[in-house]
Order: C-alpha cells, then sequence, then structure tokens
C-alpha cells in the first residue's frame, strides 16, 4: 500500500494503476505526517549550516527530529579509563601494557567495520533494499 496516490507519482513517471489503492484517510495521516516532519526539521537543518553547531541536541519535548553530532566538533575535554595488564606473575614497570579498544575510534584503528554489530546493521539494510529493488523489477514486470 503507497501513501502517496497515483495521480501524484504520475506526474513525475508514468505508472499504470496498481491492484491496491490507498484508503483517503491513510493518504490523509501520511502526508500530516510527512508536513510535520517537514516542519519540525527547520530548526536541525538551521543548525547544520549554522556556525555554532549544537551536537546531539533536541529541539521539542518529544524528540522527533534532533541533531546527531555528524559534522559538528568535539571540544569537552573527557576523562578515558585505560585497562592495563600484564603476562608476568610479578610484573615491574614495564611489563603493563593498555587493552585496545577498537570502538574508541582512535587514529590508530581508521577501519570502516569497527564492530560486529556494524556488520550485522550493514547487512539488514543492504538486504532489505536489495529485496526491495527485486520486489519493485517484479511488481513492474508484472503490472506491465
Amino acid at each position: 500500500m503507497s501513501a502517496v496516490p497515483d495521480a501524484f507519482v504520475g506526474l513525475l513517471a508514468p505508472v499504470s494503476q496498481g491492484p491496491l489503492s490507498a484508503p483517503t484517510w491513510f493518504v490523509g495521516a501520511a502526508t500530516a505526517v510527512t508536513a510535520l516532519i517537514v516542519l519540525l526539521s527547520y530548526w536541525p537543518v538551521r543548525n547544520l549550516f549554522g556556525r555554532h553547531q549544537l551536537m546531539n541536541f533536541s529541539f521539542n519535548r518529544l524528540h522527533l527530529v534532533n541533531t546527531y553530532g555528524a559534522f559538528g566538533s568535539v571540544t569537552r575535554r573527557r576523562k578515558e579509563v585505560v585497562l592495563e595488564g600484564a603476562e608476568a606473575e610479578r610484573p615491574g614497570e614495564e611489563d603493563w601494557r593498555a587493552y585496545e579498544f577498537y570502538a574508541l575510534g582512535s587514529f590508530a584503528h581508521r577501519e570502516f567495520v569497527s564492530s560486529p554489530l556494524t556488520l550485522v546493521i550493514f547487512g539488514v539494510l543492504a538486504g532489505y533494499y536489495m529485496t526491495y529493488a527485486f520486489g519493485l523489477l517484479a511488481w513492474r514486470k508484472r503490472t506491465a
């Protein structure tokens, strides 16, 4: 079921009538939610192009649209806990070494994948979009 009427999509690209059409109340609700998100997005977009960006900030009480700090800069000093271990039974000062945590984003570790969860999320998203694309192609072939 589509939230956008076929007549509107037909203005952009020729589309044959599909087997299902959305009820009027559903199209109205989807249009209202879209308009609300567009209106609430004004402040995050303004923040994105501003000189002094706020990172991880919410612009309304409902937290519907926020900024997540993708283009900001870190200016606050943060304390970091360093875990150290030694292989010697009675370690001296030189035997201790720090454990490396690859997900911290240090300059020493610039890999694209920083955790197994990143691979899982990427795989799920890639599978979703491939399934959607193949379904769309099958639907176009069936309606053509």
